[in-house]
C-alpha cells in the first residue's frame, strides 16, 4: 500500500511493533496505535515510515524506549506517548527537530530537564507523573518555541528562574507540592499570559517571587478601563491563579491581599508612558477563591478565611523581640528602644509596619499582678482568664498607644484611682 497515508490501529491487542510491521508504507503520515498491548517497539520499526508527521502510542504497556527507537522520524510534528509506564525520556527525541506537539502525560517520568525536548516543541504535556522539578541544567533560553507546558499533578517543590522559558505563554502548575517561588521567578517571560498555581503548597509570597515582565510584541493586548468621562489603555498584565493554597494571613503576606487593587492603580498611572514599564504584578484571576488561616486576636485560634476579607490589621506576624532602627543597645536587656514579648505566659503579634502590636497574655497564670515587659507601644492588650482581685494604680503607665484592653473573667473586684493613668497621650 505505497500510496496510505493515515493507519489507525487502536484499541486493538497489539503487543510489538517491529520493523517488518510497517513495510510497505513509504508514503504513511499519521499513525494511531493507542489503547492497545504495545509493550516493545523493536529495533528499526519506524526505518521504512521516515515521511510520518502524527504518531500516537498512547495507552499502552511501554515502560521503555531505546534512545534510537525514533531516530528515523525526523519529519515527525506531533507524538503521543500519554498513558504509559515510561520512566525516562533523556536522549529519545534527539532527531526530532521539528516535532511541536508532545505529549508524556500519565507515565512515571520522575526526572525531567528542558534539554529532553526539541527546541521546536510549542506544546508539552508532562502532567501525572513524578516530576519534582523542572531542571534547567544548561540554563536554555534563546531559540526555544515552547508556548505552553501543562506539568500539572507532578511532585514539583520549588520554582526558580531557570524552571520557565522566556518562549512560554501559558502554564499549568496546579496540583503540585510548590511551597516556594524565588525571585524574578517570573521577570523576563515578556510572552506570559496564563500561569495555574492552585492546589500546591503554598504558605506565603514575597512581592519579588510575583513580580512579571511587561508583554510584548503581539502578545500585548490592551484592556479599556471605563472612568466617568475618560478611558484609559494600558497593556495587560499575567493572568495567575492560586487557589487552594495553604496560605497564611500574616505580616509578610498582607501585599497580596492588595494585588490586584494596586496593580491596577501602577498600570493606570502607567498608561500614558508605556515604555516606562519595568517589572510589574500579575492579575490573581481567582482572588475570590484564596484563602488563609488568620489568628484571631483574641483567642489566638486559627482560622481560614477568604483572603479578601482579611482586614489589614490582621495579618499579624508573632515576635519575641524587635530592635528598632537605630538602636544600640539591643544586646542587652535594659533597653529602651527594643520591643520584648513578656516571657511569662504570653505571646505577641505585630503587623509589617508595627503599627499593630498585640500582647496576649490570656490564661497565663497571673496572680495580683500585670505581667512584667508588656511593650510600651502594645495597641492591644489581652489579659483575660488570669487571677487580679485587684488592679494596680498605674500599671499601665506610659503606653499611651493602648487601643483595648481586655482583662475579662479575672476575678477583678476593685479599680483604684488611677488604673489607667499615663494611657493617653
Amino acid at each position: 500500500m505505497p500510496s496510505l497515508e493515515a493507519l489507525d490501529l487502536s484499541s486493538n491487542v497489539i503487543g510489538v511493533v517491529k520493523r517488518e510491521s510497517l513495510q510497505g508504507l513509504p508514503a504513511l503520515l499519521t499513525l494511531k496505535i493507542r489503547h492497545n498491548e504495545l509493550s516493545r517497539i523493536g529495533e528499526g520499526a519506524f526505518t521504512e515510515t521516515p515521511k510520518l508527521r502524527h504518531l500516537d502510542v498512547s495507552a499502552n504497556r511501554l515502560q521503555s524506549l531505546e534512545q534510537e527507537t525514533f531516530r528515523t522520524l525526523q519529519e515527525l510534528r506531533s507524538l503521543n506517548l500519554a498513558e504509559n509506564q515510561l520512566e525516562d525520556i533523556n536522549g529519545l527525541l534527539q532527531h526530532q527537530i521539528e516535532l511541536q506537539w508532545l505529549n508524556i502525560s500519565t507515565n512515571r517520568v520522575s526526572w525531567f530537564d528542558y534539554a529532553f525536548v526539541p527546541p521546536s516543541v510549542r506544546y508539552l504535556d508532562v502532567s501525572n507523573n513524578f516530576i519534582v522539578a523542572l531542571e534547567n541544567y544548561y540554563k536554555l533560553a534563546e531559540n526555544y518555541a515552547l508556548r505552553y507546558i501543562d506539568a500539572s499533578s507532578n511532585r514539583i517543590t520549588s520554582l526558580d528562574p531557570m524552571s520557565l522559558l522566556p518562549s512560554m505563554e501559558d502554564v499549568y502548575l496546579e496540583g503540585n507540592e510548590i511551597s516556594t517561588i524565588a525571585d524574578n521567578t517570573f521577570v523576563g517571560k515578556q510572552l506570559l499570559t496564563r500561569v495555574h498555581l492552585e492546589r500546591n503548597n503554598l504558605t506565603s509570597l514575597d512581592m519579588t517571587a510575583l513580580m512579571t515582565s511587561p508583554l510584548k510584541g503581539k502578545s500585548i493586548h490592551y484592556i479599556r478601563v471605563v472612568f466617568s468621562l475618560f478611558c484609559i489603555f494600558f497593556p495587560a498584565t499575567p493572568m495567575f491563579y492560586f487557589a487552594s493554597n495553604p496560605f497564611v494571613c500574616n505580616c509578610h503576606l498582607r501585599w497580596f491581599s492588595q494585588i490586584n487593587a494596586d496593580g491596577e492603580l501602577l498600570r493606570a498611572s502607567l498608561a500614558s508612558n508605556p515604555s516606562s514599564f519595568t517589572n510589574h504584578f500579575p492579575y490573581v484571576v481567582d482572588m475570590d477563591r484564596v484563602t488563609c488561616s488568620v489568628l484571631h486576636n483574641e483567642t489566638t485560634v486559627v482560622v481560614e478565611r477568604p483572603i479578601s476579607q482579611v482586614a489589614r490589621e490582621e495579618f499579624l506576624c508573632s515576635y519575641e523581640k524587635h530592635c528598632l532602627p537605630g538602636c544600640m543597645c539591643c544586646d542587652f536587656f535594659a533597653c529602651d528602644c527594643q520591643i520584648r514579648c513578656p516571657r511569662d505566659g504570653c505571646r505577641c503579634f505585630r503587623d509589617a509596619e508595627w503599627s499593630t502590636n498585640i500582647v496576649q497574655c490570656s490564661d497565663g497564670g497571673h496572680v495580683g499582678v500585670m505581667p512584667d515587659g508588656v511593650p510600651m507601644d502594645a495597641s492591644e492588650l489581652y489579659l483575660d482568664r488570669n487571677n487580679f482581685t485587684a488592679l494596680q494604680p498605674k500599671m499601665l503607665v506610659g503606653r499611651a498607644r493602648l487601643k483595648k484592653l481586655s482583662i475579662t473573667h479575672s476575678s477583678v473586684a476593685a479599680i483604684p484611682n488611677q488604673t489607667f493613668a499615663g494611657t493617653y497621650t
